[in-house]
């Protein structure tokens, strides 16, 4: 399958266009090296690995066409974190989409500022840490549904803190090195915000008991697991 795939790309170039064609290629090497897993190790093997191995497709880039959705989603959840803020704070302003207009400045939320990198890292981080930390599929899933609102929260936070520092201080703090720079800050605040979440979820999940009988005698006896 993988051959395959990475031969019709070479093929249908021009139809997919290099940005198409890139993640298809990457995806039959995916797939070529899964299979060759399953030919050196069996399916057992696989099976028990799945998780790291399925990891793998997360290295294929995404088309653009693919990420309009959760970049739209992303985008909408800033400007609605970015206005209450401002609401909160009884800083006057006027939204239009995703343009906000104050007295002094106005701002878009564009899509270079919505946060899909810190999106994808975020998704990435929760399903690593569910499948470490985690034992049911519903806590796993609740975890990894928690990253989009983490990330409208944290680049909403960051969107309106530049904002009234350049409406009340120095409208330069829209084009300065914290705009460009103070990215990472909010990315640890999302990961910090992740952990809680976690942390929440984990509860209920520290000890398990078992019973078991006894081959000697037919008995039962108990023992205590900590996870």
């Amino acid at each position: 399958m993988g051959l395959t795939l990475n031969c019709c790309t070479g093929r249908a170039l021009n139809q997919l266009g290099a940005e198409n064609s890139l993640s298809t290629e990457i995806l039959g090497l995916i797939i070529f090296w899964m299979g060759g897993f399953i030919f050196c190790y069996g399916t057992g093997a696989f099976r028990a690995g799945a998780f790291p191995l399925l990891l793998l497709l997360l290295t294929v880039p995404i088309p653009d066409s693919l990420l309009d959705a959760p970049l739209w989603a992303v985008r909408l959840g800033s400007t609605e974190v970015c206005s209450a803020i401002f609401t909160l704070a009884n800083v006057p302003v006027l939204r239009n989409g995703f343009e906000l207009t104050l007295p002094g400045n106005s701002i878009q939320v564009a899509k270079e500022c919505s946060g899909i990198h810190s999106t994808l890292a975020i998704f990435i981080t929760s399903l690593i840490a569910g499948h470490l930390f985690l034992a049911s599929v519903w806590k796993k899933a609740v975890l990894v549904l928690f990253a989009l609102p983490i990330v409208c929260v944290t680049n909403g936070m960051r969107i309106a803190l530049l904002t009234l520092l350049a409406e009340y201080v120095d409208a330069s703090f829209l084009h300065g090195s914290l705009h460009h720079k103070g990215g990472m800050g909010f990315f640890l605040l999302a990961l910090l915000l992740l952990f809680a979440i976690l942390q929440v979820l984990r509860r209920g999940e520290g000890r398990m008991s078992l019973r078991v009988k006894s081959p000697q005698n037919g008995g039962q006896s108990s023992a205590s697991f900590v996870k």
